[in-house]
C-alpha cells in the first residue's frame, strides 16, 4: 500500500512477516506493528505531559479495524480533555492495556540490587533480546516471538547466553504478571527449544593405579 492510505481489511491480511519488525499506518498515531513471528498488533502513538508513549489495543483480527479506530478515538477524546489514556483504557477482557517488554524490562531491572558483575551480565542479556522484543507489549507476547530471538543467539554460539537470556524473559514476564500487564509467563513454553548443555565426559579408570609411594 502507497504512503499516506488508510488501512483496509485486505491490507491487513496481505501483511507479511519480514526479518524486522515494521509498522503499517492508519493515520493519527495508530499502527498496525508487525512482529517478525507474524504478530499483528494494534498501537496508538501519541505524547502526554512531553513524552512520547504506545498504547496497544490488541492483536488483529481479534481486535478488528473499525474496533482500533474507535479505542484510539476514545484515546485522542481522552487526550484533548487532559487525560492519559492508558490509564483508563482496558481491553474487552479487562485487562488494562499493559506495558511493553522494553518499559517492563527496564523497570524490572532498575529494581534489582546486583553486584557490579551480575548487573553488567544481566544488562548484556538485556541488550541481546529488548531490541526485537522491546516494542511489544507483554501482554500479547507470544512463544513464537521469543524463540526466534533466543534460537538466533544459540546459533551464533553463545548457547549459555541463550539459556540466560530465556530465563531473564521469563522473569520479566513474571514481573509483568505480578503487575496486571500479562496474564501468564509463555517464556516457560519454552524449556526445551534450546539444545541441552553439554555436561563434560571424564574417562573412567577401569583398572586399579598404583600410586607411587
Amino acid at each position: 500500500m502507497r504512503t499516506g492510505e488508510k488501512l483496509t481489511e485486505r491490507a491487513l491480511k496481505a501483511l507479511k512477516p519480514t526479518d524486522r519488525p515494521y509498522k503499517a499506518a492508519d493515520g493519527g498515531g495508530l499502527h498496525l506493528y508487525v512482529t517478525p513471528a507474524g504478530g499483528k498488533l494494534w498501537r496508538l502513538k501519541y505524547r502526554y505531559a512531553g513524552k512520547e508513549k504506545l498504547l496497544s489495543f490488541g492483536p488483529w483480527p481479534d481486535v478488528s479495524l473499525d474496533e482500533a479506530r474507535a479505542s484510539a478515538a476514545d484515546a485522542r477524546a481522552a487526550l484533548r480533555e487532559g487525560s492519559d489514556p492508558a490509564r483508563g483504557y482496558r481491553r474487552g477482557h479487562g485487562g488494562s492495556a499493559g506495558e511493553t517488554m522494553g518499559v517492563l524490562a527496564a523497570a524490572w531491572a532498575d529494581k534489582q540490587a546486583w553486584a557490579p558483575s551480575t548487573e553488567k551480565r544481566e544488562r548484556y542479556l538485556l541488550a541481546q533480546w529488548t531490541p526485537k522484543l522491546g516494542d511489544i507489549p507483554a501482554r500479547v507476547l507470544t512463544p513464537a516471538d521469543i524463540r526466534p530471538v533466543v534460537l538466533a543467539i544459540e546459533a551464533e554460539g553463545h548457547g549459555e547466553n541463550a539459556r540466560r537470556a530465556l530465563a531473564q524473559i521469563g522473569r520479566v514476564m513474571r514481573h509483568a504478571v505480578a503487575l496486571g500487564h500479562a496474564e501468564r509467563d509463555v517464556a516457560a513454553d519454552l524449556g526445551d527449544v534450546l539444545a541441552p548443555v553439554q555436561s563434560e565426559k571424564y574417562a573412567t579408570l577401569t583398572k586399579p593405579v598404583r600410586l607411587p609411594s
